[in-house]
């Protein structure tokens, strides 16, 4: 027959003693297994490529006698998720000897994986065996290493159909992935002609489930299914799909290339399609090994479902992240300031509880209407009682719950015999493909809600209540890869002390629900923060921006003298919140709240705001299956007038598009959609939509002018077209012109050409988010780049020094409103470029009105100087840091203090008893 040669150097050996059972008991086929010591894999023999597996650790090869090798490099490297692989190759490729199949990082294969014995088998195929060539020892890539023969005690022929591709000539072999299964239009009955081909006769048994294997079926999985139905008398199919008829790819469960083949990954729905004598025990035999958080055994690690706890792949999956040394400190990005001191835990969400069997459809179908109605009531009251970003996120949950296709989908499920459960994901999972097939990565916002409405409804499908709120112990600093908001609002905030994750963003819904609480966080401190042990001392600096591991006594008595000094401050600072804020050289500087519900007004005067510089408008937007009239926006708007009592409100026009698309309007597929049809863009391809706002907006009564802003503005046409509208409709409906229409500086175009604006925008007010993130070229939506984006970039305060220079020079205002203007370090740097006015989260507006207090614009110039000349954000922030430790100690106010609000300096407490 044929001679296989070695795919890579290393260390060749037998099977027997490999660290995975399925390969030293050799279930998929008999090989020997190489140890590697180089990073390269040759084709072993002339062949068709018939799979590569999507993260690269795995491929199989098709020879010209029909022989199947199958090279698994690593053992478990599947949960690298292809990170350290690279395929040369794909299925379909014709290959000769010698030629390279794939490159992996033997370095970092070597930290991750728990082997590197790597097998090379052949396939098990009747009538084929193997002979091992090479002797135990070193071996290099082209050395002979198994000969291929037939089998003198294996007859060749099989009663079950064997897997594509066997026994045909080299030419005619299909590409991997393109076989399909007949599809059957009914449940056949005994007799029925539509039973699978070469199937044993009998009635065909169906039954769909969803895979909970969290790396889907690949090499192991496909052995233990096929290993578990060897003795049985029956044919079971796999496809890809829910409805009987579907026509999706399908596989033979005998055949572990062919199981492979499919794709299959975690989530996926299958139909199992069973005949035979011993059909419903095949399907009972393995339907445990593919369904989610079965109570099964055996060797296969990854039958559970992948963990919701961090919803980040901020770290490799699979490697252990590195434990700082005692005594470290781990840089992070300030999200919200503050100082704390606790004892480190990572954070775990509760595991899901699953239904043990599936019950008759009526109990199915009255198990998720009790699901979906407790879940609905506990996140409509949650949306009532909390105000702000939390009952916004909130009432974006209870529209998923309530959203009629999520439930109509789920019930067919039902219909079809799965689980409440099962149905229930597979909806979900055909939603989210419906936002992938989008290709709109910044919709990753959105999938984070779809994926905490599910989780919240699956663990109320598995009995727990869907308002358990996880207990902390006191003084506890969560770590965790990523967080949701969601998460964070069902956490005790009793026990919470700071927060600070491996990835994440400074500008994430989470972060500013974190700012709002006044729970010091930071964010992107890379994969070290997964390695910090349960209980260990850990000092969060969420004033420079550092988490201290393990700290020296000296390292702690000094942060501890910090605290105290932070809540001496925070204590002064309530007592003159709703003072003026002047610096030491008597310069006024003007301090706004940021808001984003009606609600919020109050809170924000109660915290020392002078008014309102931005209001997102998208909270009346963003939920339901309709734009709200102009009715309901002109009562929402009058509200947060009348709740700010005649101060000044900046109201800000619709920013949707991008990651944050509307459900009621067609918003076609977009390659770049940060670069696409959002903000006012958006808001001019919707005439009708933008109109009642504007018209609502017109009828708002205040005191002073209604301050309108448009966002994502890049040129004078855009701002002339709303004027345009502005002054038709003024006319049309006999309304006074109260309003001044201005514009966020978010694009490097508007930053630059402030002085054309201005011939047209009553004010200008920076949104630093946006700004640094096209400045910089990072998305502010990918989870890698975060580290990247910086508002104290020099670049990012060269464009802001550029506009600030150019709207004085005409007399106009400019104010910050994006996350720069509540940063301590990033303040006196932008009165140092011009700035007199900023806007902020409420929770932060004391501590600031402090801060600017201490200094004087003369030293912020300078300082400003400095950092537009420096060469990185690491230096600005240094630069500032250095700043604010040389400032002279404020007076401190010998008021009483009024009631502590959610402490931004976290000190332990004493333990409950």
């Amino acid at each position: 027959m044929s001679t296989l040669v070695a795919p890579l150097a290393g260390w060749c050996a037998a099977l027997d003693d490999s660290p995975d059972p399925v390969f030293s008991g050799r279930v998929l086929g008999d090989g020997v297994s190489i140890d590697p010591t180089s990073g390269e894999v040759f084709s072993p023999c002339d062949a068709r490529v018939h799979s590569v597996t999507k993260s690269a650790h795995a491929l199989t090869l098709t020879a010209e006698d029909g022989a199947e090798v199958l090279i698994h490099i690593g053992i478990d490297t599947v949960t690298l998720d292809g990170d350290g692989f690279e395929a040369r190759v794909k299925a379909g490729d014709v290959v000769a000897t010698g030629d390279l199949l794939l490159r992996f990082d033997l370095e970092k294969l070597a930290r991750a994986a728990p082997s590197l014995r790597s097998p090379v088998l052949l396939l098990k195929h009747p009538g084929l065996r193997c002979l091992r060539l090479a002797p135990d020892g070193p071996i290099k890539a082209g050395d002979a290493l198994l000969r291929i023969e037939r089998d003198p005690q294996q007859a060749p022929a099989s009663k079950h159909k064997p897997p594509a591709g066997k026994d045909k000539p080299l030419a005619s072999l299909t590409p991997a992935g393109q076989h399909k299964a007949p599809a059957s239009k009914h449940k056949p009955s005994a007799g029925d002609s539509a039973k699978p081909e070469n199937a044993p006769a009998g009635e065909v048994i169906e039954q769909r489930l969803v895979v909970g294997l969290a790396h889907g079926i690949h090499a192991r999985p496909a052995a233990l299914l096929a290993a578990a139905i060897e003795a049985m008398d029956a044919h079971l199919e796999l496809v890809k799909g829910l409805a009987s008829n579907s026509s999706g790819a399908s596989a033979n469960a005998r055949s572990p290339l062919g199981l492979m083949t499919l794709g299959v990954a975690c989530g996926d729905t299958l139909t199992l399609r069973a005949s035979g004598a011993d059909a419903e025990a095949a399907v009972a035999a393995v339907v445990p090994l593919l369904e989610p958080l079965a109570a099964t055994t055996g060797a296969d690690d990854s039958r559970a479902a992948p963990s919701p706890a961090t919803g980040s792949d901020s770290a490799t999956a699979g490697e252990k992240p590195p434990s700082p040394a005692p005594g470290s400190a781990l840089p992070g990005q300030i999200a919200a300031g503050g100082l704390a001191i606790g004892a480190a835990l990572q954070f775990q969400a509760p595991p899901l509880l699953a239904a043990a069997r599936v019950l008759p459809k009526p109990e199915e179908h009255r198990r998720f209407e009790s699901a979906l109605g407790a879940v609905a009531a506990y996140l409509d009251a949650l949306a009532q009682g909390t105000e702000g970003l939390g009952g916004e996120i909130a009432r974006a949950h209870l529209a998923m719950v309530n959203d009629v296709e999520l439930a109509a989908a789920t019930r067919r499920g039902i219909d079809t015999g799965l689980s409440a459960a099962a149905a229930w994901k597979a909806a979900v999972a055909e939603m989210s493909d419906s936002l992938e097939a989008l290709k709109d990565k910044r919709l990753a916002e959105r999938a984070d809600d779809l994926r905490d409405v599910s989780t919240r409804m699956l663990s109320a499908l598995g009995g727990r209540a869907p308002a358990a709120v996880a207990e902390l112990p006191d003084n506890t600093i969560l770590l965790a890869d990523n967080l949701l908001p969601s998460q964070l609002l069902e956490l005790d905030g009793a026990g919470l002390s700071g927060i600070c994750l491996a990835g994440g963003g400074s500008t994430s819904h989470v972060a500013i629900l974190a700012a709002s609480r006044g729970i010091p966080m930071l964010v992107a401190g890379g994969a070290e923060v997964s390695g910090i042990a349960d209980g260990a001392e850990v000092l969060l600096d969420a004033q420079f921006g550092a988490l201290h591991v393990k700290p020296t006594p000296r390292v702690a008595a000094d942060f501890r003298r910090r605290i105290e000094a932070l809540e001496e401050r925070e204590r002064a600072a309530r007592v003159r919140a709703r003072e003026p804020c002047v610096t030491a050289d008597g310069a006024r500087i003007h301090v706004y709240a940021n808001l984003a519900s009606r609600e919020e007004a109050p809170r924000a005067l109660a915290a020392g705001a002078e008014g309102c510089g931005l209001l997102r408008t998208e909270f009346l937007f963003m939920h339901g299956g309709a734009a709200p009239d102009v009715a309901a926006q002109r009562a929402a708007y009058q509200a947060i007038a009348d709740g700010l009592e005649g101060r000044p409100l900046t109201i800000r026009t619709l920013d949707a598009g991008s990651d944050k698309p509307l459900a009621y309007v067609d918003h076609p597929a977009e390659e770049n959609p940060a670069l696409g049809l959002r903000g006012i863009r958006l808001s001019m391809a919707q005439p009708a939509l933008f109109e009642r706002q504007l018209l609502a907006l017109l009828q708002v009564r205040s005191a002073t002018p209604l301050k309108v802003m448009l966002p994502m503005v890049s040129c004078l046409e855009e701002l002339e077209g709303v004027r345009s509208m502005l002054d038709e409709m003024t006319k049309a409906h006999a309304l006074p012109t109260n309003i001044e229409l201005g514009v966020m500086l978010e694009t490097p175009a508007a930053a630059l050409t402030v002085d054309v604006l201005a011939e047209q925008a009553a004010f200008f007010s920076i949104g630093t988010n946006d700004l640094t993130q096209y400045t910089l070229a990072a998305d502010r939506g990918e989870p890698r780049l975060a580290a990247r984006l910086d508002a104290l970039h020099p670049a990012v305060l060269r464009l802001i020094e550029t506009a600030s220079r150019a709207a004085r020079a005409r007399g106009k205002p400019l104010s910050v409103c994006g996350h720069a203007a509540g940063d301590p370090l990033a303040a006196p740097i932008l009165l140092g470029l011009g700035l007199r006015e900023l806007s902020m989260a409420p929770a932060l507006i004391g501590g600031q009105k402090a801060l600017l207090r201490q200094v004087s614009i003369e030293a912020c110039e300078r300082l400003a100087a400095a950092a537009l000349a420096s060469p990185s954000a690491d230096r600005v922030r240094a630069l500032a840091r250095e700043f604010l430790t040389a400032l002279p100690p404020e007076e401190p106010s010998r008021e009483e203090p009024g009631p502590k609000e959610p402490g931004q300096a976290r000190e332990p407490r004493e333990e409950r008893p």
